[in-house]
């Protein structure tokens, strides 16, 4: 898959998302962080840039798994991202 990611944020009860390995560009989208049900978010191996969406992690308390290597992500990772109490894996 290439391209830009569409928007995601009206699945809220979305569990899982791996789109690892493909050619999505740009930025994250900003409705990312609506996916309060999240607990393996995998965007690695992709052409991602510019910062992740502001509030990205705030809601993400059911996250287990983050990867985001192979990107070209830019700035700070956000603290919200630690509000996971079963964070394993960044």
């Amino acid at each position: 898959m290439n391209g830009e990611l569409p928007a995601l944020g009206g699945m809220t009860a979305m569990r899982f998302l791996n789109l690892r390995d493909n050619q999505f560009e740009g930025t994250i989208p900003a409705t990312i962080v609506n996916l309060a049900n999240l607990e393996e978010l995998i965007l690695s191996m992709n052409q991602f840039n510019g910062a992740l969406p502001t509030g990205f992690g705030d809601q993400f308390t059911k996250l287990r798994t983050l990867t985001m290597r192979e990107n070209q992500l830019t700035g700070d990772l956000p603290t919200g991202i630690f509000n996971s109490r079963v964070l394993v894996t960044v």
